[in-house]
Parts: structure tokens; sequence; C-alpha cells
């Protein structure tokens, strides 16, 4: 039986600053932490990447290694010497789809290698706006059936090589003209309208995607009241409910502009958990956020429907991280490089 403070820390996918994991972060980890997250300053050389993923993981082999890798802009690899250069979405899908598919088992196979058992990936969202700041060429389309045909073979294929795959930015951050990162956006349009941007999730969900990423973004369409997606109890029981989702339901970064407006740490995640969400994200793990961990651990001793949550979500995590795998595969750089470039040559 999980303390209740083991059950907060399965809550959370948390990053660090640097090379090397801070040891703090290694107790966490021992102490049943969700999950760690890796970004761009984390992966500068193969090997020691690769390593770090098997230290943490030889500290609870259940933990969920989580990126950010869609191939274009959002590329986490990106410092290493012999980084391969992906294609971004919006141009991918001017190839066949054999070398669509080709494309992404290099980058699934990349990922497997390092050790890594979830992607947040597929983007989900329809380039609606041109303006865009924020998704514009991470999407797969304009349309959502363009959308629905090439997220699938990435969902597909991070599947094939025991990744999870994680939809995003639930319901639709196509259409915005602000960027999450630095504000709250506001997507105003009937639901009649939003329908059409929720298609590419629902199809992901029958579909059998493992997770869904929630914006940080206000639809007026599910909330009168000035609000992120993420904190709203309407939007998170739609996709449970109205979808018949029943993967996890993760937030977007909770450094984001989109939600820090919102309350301090411990109200936003309070708020959040009763909403709904299954495990929050905060790329770096500072002494404000383990102060967040020993806050919510006495809030939820006063507070029975915090509790009762963190309990079920807790639960939740201790059956999906059931389903990891680990898979081996050899992956050769050099030879990977050469194909993508391959591949790129056909954009010509």
């Amino acid at each position: 039986m999980k303390t209740l403070r083991e059950q907060i820390n399965s809550i959370f996918i948390l990053g660090y600053k640097g090379v090397i994991p801070p040891e703090n972060l290694k107790e966490l980890v021992l102490d049943g932490l969700g999950g760690v997250i890796f970004f761009a300053e984390n992966i500068k050389e193969r090997n020691a990447f690769k390593n770090t993923v098997a230290d943490l993981k030889a500290f609870q082999p259940e933990l969920i290694t989580s990126i950010d890798q869609e191939g274009g802009r959002v590329e986490r690899t990106k410092n290493l010497p012999d980084a391969i250069k992906y294609i971004p979405p919006l141009e991918i899908i001017k190839l066949p789809e054999n070398l669509i598919e080709k494309h992404y088992e290099v980058l699934a196979q990349e990922l497997c290698d390092f050790g890594i058992n979830m992607n947040f990936a597929p983007v989900l969202d329809i380039h609606t706006n041109a303006d865009n700041p924020v998704i514009n060429n991470r999407a797969f389309g304009t349309t959502a059936d363009e959308v629905i045909k090439y997220s699938q073979i990435v969902q597909h294929i991070l599947h094939k090589y025991s990744i999870f795959a994680v939809g995003k930015h639930f319901c639709g951050h196509g259409g915005s003209s602000v960027d999450s990162h630095l504000a709250l956006p506001v997507i105003d349009m009937p639901m009649e309208e939003l329908q059409e941007h929720i298609r590419p999730f629902a199809f992901a969900v029958n579909d059998g995607i493992d997770a869904i990423m929630v914006a940080h973004v206000h639809f007026t369409a599910f909330d009168e009241e000035t609000l992120p997606a993420s904190l709203s109890k309407n939007v998170i029981s739609y996709l449970k409910k109205d979808l018949g989702f029943s993967g996890l339901v993760i937030s977007d970064d909770m450094v984001m502009g989109g939600v820090t407006s919102f309350g301090d740490p411990l109200d936003v995640c309070i708020r959040g958990i009763k909403a709904g969400i299954d495990m929050f994200i905060f790329r770096d793990m500072t002494p404000e956020v383990l102060q967040l961990l020993s806050d919510l651990e006495n809030a939820a001793q006063d507070d029975l429907e915090l509790y009762a949550r963190i309990e079920e979500a807790s639960s939740e995590i201790t059956d999906f991280k059931k389903n990891i795998k680990t898979k081996q595969v050899h992956f050769d750089p050099v030879l990977a490089q050469k194909e993508i470039e391959q591949i790129k040559s056909s954009l010509k």
C-alpha cells in the first residue's frame, strides 16, 4: 500500500537542469515519482544520455521516461553532435505514406534505443490559423481528416517500439493566435465548430491512444469563466465520459504562462486534480516544486475530495505502468541520418 506522499509523487512528471540528474531527483524516483521528462539541455551525448535513462530506471524499473520528440521544430535531441534532423509534420505529409512510415520508424527506434517509453506525440491539433505562433508546422494538416490520417501512423509506430503515445493538445490548439507558453489563448468558437477540432482526438481515443495532454487554452464552448482546459472539469469530463477515454490525462507543462496566472502552484494543482488531471508536468525540479509536493500532502489530509482524487489518479498510473515494456533495438545514428536525408531528398 502506497503512502499518501508516494501517491502524490506518482502523479508528477519532472524535469531537471543540466546533463546529470540531481541527487534529489533520484531520491524522488526511489520514492515513487511518476516520471521524468527530458529536454534538449539534458541530451548532449548519446551514450551518456542512454546511461542516464538506464540509471534512473535502475531506481524504479516502472518509471515513465518521457520526451517531446515530434520532428521539426520540437526535437529534444537537437544538441547531440550527430543529431538527426527530422521533418516537420506539416512538411512530411507531402511524402508518400511508405516514406512517412520509414521516417517515424527511425524516430521511434532512436527513442527506443535511449530507453524512452513515452513520447508526447502525435500533435492532434489542426493547423487552421496561419498566424498561430505555437502550432503551425507542428500539425499534420489543415483538416481533421489529414490530421487523423497521418497522426495514426505515428501512434502505431510508437506502439510498435513499446513507446506510449500522448495525443496533444486537447481540445485543439491549432486555431489560437496566442502562445500558451506565454499567456492564456482563448478559442471562442461554438461547440459545432470545435467538434471538428476534437475529431482527431476522438479518433485517437478509439484507436488506443495511451494518454492525452490537455492544453492551457480557454475554450468558451465549455466554460464561460475564463479557465484553461487543464483546470476545467467540463473539458476533462467531456474527454473521459463523452469520448470514453480511459487512459491518462496529463497536463501541459505547469510553468507555462497559460496556467500560472490562475494561482500559486498548490492552488492550480488542487484545481487540476479535482478537475480530473491524472499527471502534472513540471519541466524543472525547483525547490518550489519540491515544496509543492509537501504542501499537497498537507492539503490532502484536510480535504477528502482531494485525497480521493489523488488515490484514484495514483491507482490509474500504477495500472498504466503495468504496460511498460522494454524493447531492444540496434540503432546506428550514421545509417539513420543517411536514411532521413534520403527521405528528405524526395521533398525536393
